[in-house]
């Protein structure tokens, strides 16, 4: 496995990477062809780290990952966590599965839907990461096919009320309002 934080956003003036405004991720992906997960965060702390492994990562998973405080704290409790320092020579060191995930996943994001909003970052990834764990499946158009065949029929109009747009979900704070609230929190 390979594991990595990323952020996704457009860019904008000021800060870059961990101080900026944009939603963070954590991805994980099996180098061996298999499965990913991508999961939107608050923040790219040891606490989200730890958090994505109980969901994500067998104990037993061997993991490779780049030499992040966060995670190597977050991820303390795999015994086959081995980090280390990003190295371009190195495949290895360079955790080059994880980062053309994080490139498709944001390729994905602006070539399907030119963007989307903060409020629905999860459910888009959850598409991707199935999307993704399902490429290789030459049997899902098929099996797609028969599904909707199998359906019974309804009119358009029968379905319009069943299917309604959901409010988005609010944003995580920005790392302004969480340091003023923290500091309310200390007085």
């Amino acid at each position: 496995m390979e594991i990595d934080d990323a952020y996704l956003g457009s860019p904008g003036k000021g800060l870059a990477g961990r101080g900026t405004d944009k939603v963070p991720f954590i991805v994980a992906v099996n180098r061996g062809g298999g499965g990913c997960a991508l999961r939107a965060v608050a923040d790219c702390s040891s606490g989200s780290y730890l958090e994505f492994g109980s969901w994500h990562l067998a104990r037993g998973a061997h993991i490779r990952a780049d030499r992040s405080r966060a995670c190597g704290c977050g991820l303390a409790g795999w015994p086959g966590l081995e980090q280390r320092a990003f190295s371009e020579e190195d495949a290895d060191a360079s955790l080059s599965v994880a980062h053309h995930l994080i490139s498709n996943f944001k390729s994905f994001v602006l070539g399907t839907f030119h963007g989307i909003t903060r409020g629905y970052v999860q459910g888009y990834m959850d598409e991707f990461g199935w999307r993704y764990c399902h490429r290789a499946d030459s049997s899902m158009f098929a099996s797609l096919l028969s599904e909707m065949l199998s359906c019974p029929k309804k009119a358009r109009a029968d379905l319009a009320g069943i299917f309604s747009p959901q409010a988005p979900q609010p944003a995580a704070p920005s790392k302004k309002e969480r340091s003023s609230s923290l500091l309310a929190i200390m007085r």
